[in-house]
């Protein structure tokens, strides 16, 4: 459905067992249970990821989108509506219909952006439904500056999975974003990073134009330095598919103990701990490794 766009996963992180995914790609390729529609107040669907969500949804979705303002109005800025997704009817149970703020941002607007997305999430959760998804709300057309846009929606998942998951059981069990604009991905994905030590599990697995300069074509994704596919780390858990130079040195840790050097956090599994390069056991951070740099098995590059 709609443009091509390769998907691909750029993180996936985990908050009082609500997961949070942000992807790189068509929207229409990701599975899910509800979509988000950045509409306008008026749900006029006339450019930009709207025009294609009423394109493909047909013209029963559109006269209702209609019916619905001139019996309701308009839907304010920070408030959401639930429609029938017309001929995207076998795709998801319905479409939220979110409507975010324009231009530049403020405290107000960006307090507005979370509550549209916030809102979005309650009522996907109130529906029943386990998992939504949702490009990035106020960006493309809508002109919201891509890192302010990135922080709201990464706060709006905290909000939701940090307080409202904290203290009641939910149906909404997954969070998706879908973002085809590579700037926008970035700041999503920085965002995310900042924010890693909030989450009880945290995976990167890196853009689409990192992973196009790394080990397809023997480019390091963080050295940038070319070098032949056996002095790549090959192992499932390297995110970034780093050459084994940096694998060993980006962002290097000691044990308190052995002082053997630990792989750097994009090889972790999970934010809160750390692997050591003797023994390769995982311990947590702050503690010691329990082989105290006993098994020395050094790695050959």
């Amino acid at each position: 459905m709609g443009e091509t766009y390769p998907v691909s996963k750029i993180l996936s992180a985990v908050l009082n067992s609500i997961t949070l995914e942000i992807y790189e790609g068509n929207i229409f390729d990701i599975e899910a249970d509800i979509l988000v529609n950045p509409a306008n107040d008026r749900l006029e669907n006339s450019g930009g990821l709207a025009k294609i969500v009423r394109d493909l949804a047909g013209d029963e979705y559109e006269e209702e989108c209609r019916n619905y303002c001139a019996t309701k109005g308009s839907i304010k800025p920070g408030y959401v509506a639930l429609t029938k997704s017309g001929k995207l009817s076998a795709y998801y149970s319905g479409i939220i219909q979110a409507v975010g703020p324009i231009g530049n941002a403020s405290r107000e607007s960006s307090n507005i952006l979370v509550s549209t997305l916030v809102n979005s999430f309650k009522l996907a959760d109130e529906h029943k439904l386990a998992t939504i998804i949702s490009p990035g709300i106020s960006t493309g057309i809508y002109g919201y500056p891509n890192e302010e846009a990135a922080k709201c929606h990464i706060a709006a998942f905290i909000i939701f999975a940090g307080q409202i998951a904290a203290i009641r059981q939910t149906n909404l069990k997954c969070i998706k974003y879908a973002l085809i604009n590579p700037e926008v991905s970035k700041c999503f994905a920085n965002e995310a990073m900042k924010k890693n030590n909030v989450f009880q599990v945290f995976q990167y697995y890196g853009l689409q134009v990192e992973r196009g300069m790394s080990i397809l074509n023997s480019l390091c994704a963080a050295c940038k330095q070319s070098y032949e596919i056996k002095d790549f780390e090959l192992s499932s858990n390297c995110c970034k598919q780093l050459c084994k130079y940096c694998v060993y040195s980006f962002r290097m840790q000691k044990c308190s103990v052995c002082q053997g050097a630990l792989l750097c956090y994009e090889q972790h599994p999970f934010y809160n701990h750390s692997l050591c390069r003797y023994c390769s056991n995982f311990y947590s951070k702050g503690s010691s490794c329990k082989c105290r740099g006993q098994q020395k098995t050094q790695v050959k590059f």
